[in-house]
């Protein structure tokens, strides 16, 4: 099975919520919840000089603000378990191939009564650096 599969099955089968392949290999996995370990994962690599161009990832769940966490690495392909029309149209619209077993019109909160917060907090946001630096503050990363 090649990386695209096993990401798939990673976040399909074996209830990760983070995967990533890289050459081959799984660099990165998580079983937590929400954007933290995504988050963690981009600000690790984003300090390395490694390139990341035959990166592939998967999340179980990706909105606009996971989109623009994932696009800072330039991957060669991204898995979403449930994705938002606006992180499939960044996604897309960079090139980057994208496959994903839903698609909704947006991320909701837990009780699913309004939006994501993090979603939220990139309502007006485009750029991956500016999704970045917000991240790293709310989540007091360095």
């Amino acid at each position: 099975m090649n990386s695209q599969g096993r990401v798939i099955e990673d976040i399909e089968k074996n209830g990760f919520s983070v995967s990533a392949y890289l050459n081959g290999e799984r660099i990165f996995a998580s079983l937590k919840a929400g954007l933290l370990p995504l988050a963690e994962f981009v600000v690790k690599q984003s300090k390395e000089s490694k390139n990341y161009k035959d990166l592939i990832i998967g999340d179980k769940i990706i909105g606009k603000a996971g989109a623009l966490l994932v696009l800072n690495l330039e991957p060669l392909f991204i898995y979403g378990g449930i994705i938002s029309i606006k992180a499939k149209d960044l996604i897309t619209n960079r090139g980057i191939n994208l496959k994903y077993s839903e698609l909704v019109p947006k991320i909701l909160n837990k009780d699913k009564t309004d939006s994501c917060p993090m979603e939220k907090l990139v309502t007006d946001v485009e750029s991956p650096e500016e999704a970045l630096n917000i991240f790293k503050k709310l989540f007091s990363l360095s």
